[in-house]
């Protein structure tokens, strides 16, 4: 038989070679395979591991005259003593931060913004469960505060928070505000979070 001896560096230039061709093949197998991945993720409930649990409120929030392709849904569960919410909306303005509150009243109202009082004015000053003068009375440590909404370049936003300051009861019938404006969690009595762009009310789910 005959042998065929190659030098040693081009030895090593073709196991390099071949290093090199294995790494393109397993970057690519990857990158296949977090597509694959996200394509799943996008297909399915982001809040699938809730699905099991039946939640205590539900809120359709639809926008003001102003904003009308806003829309969205929250979803109040009680979980282990406190509030486990979950949000998601639609059509909203792009790359933005928003206010989101739970308000007092008992109807969202007009969503003409065209009036003096502006869009739901009938939605109510934000909820707090504590004597006025108190510290938990005021902005932003009240029972209505919550954290801000985060909209991407499509328009879309989701939140969950886990809150422990109200009860399914206190939030039961309540509105659900989201601003124009980030809050700022400072200013009285609403964290200067502007205009009302959408409304929903909290309603049991029997």
């Amino acid at each position: 038989l005959a042998r065929i001896y190659l030098p040693e560096r081009k030895v090593q230039h073709m196991q390099n070679e071949q290093a090199e061709q294995n790494l393109y093949e397993t970057a690519g197998a990857e990158q296949t395979e977090r597509s694959e991945r996200s394509e799943t993720r996008s297909s399915v409930n982001r809040f699938a591991y809730m699905s099991a649990e039946a939640p205590a409120l539900r809120g359709e929030l639809r926008g003001s005259a102003d904003h009308p392709t806003a829309e969205g849904s929250i979803f109040a569960y009680w979980l282990d003593g406190a509030l486990y919410l979950q949000a998601e909306l639609l059509g909203l303005p792009p790359d933005r931060v928003f206010g989101f509150h739970i308000h007092d009243g008992i109807i969202c109202g007009s969503p003409d913004s065209g009036g003096a009082s502006g869009a739901f004015a009938e939605a109510g000053p934000h909820l707090s469960l504590c004597p006025e003068g108190t510290w938990c009375g005021r902005h932003p440590y009240h029972a209505g505060n919550l954290p801000p909404i985060f909209s991407d370049s499509d328009g879309y936003a989701a939140m969950e928070v886990y809150i422990g300051k109200a009860l399914i009861s206190d939030y039961s019938g309540k509105p659900i505000i989201l601003h124009d404006m980030p809050d700022d969690f400072s200013t009285q009595p609403s964290g200067g979070s502007g205009k009302r762009i959408a409304c929903g009310i909290f309603t049991e789910v029997l």
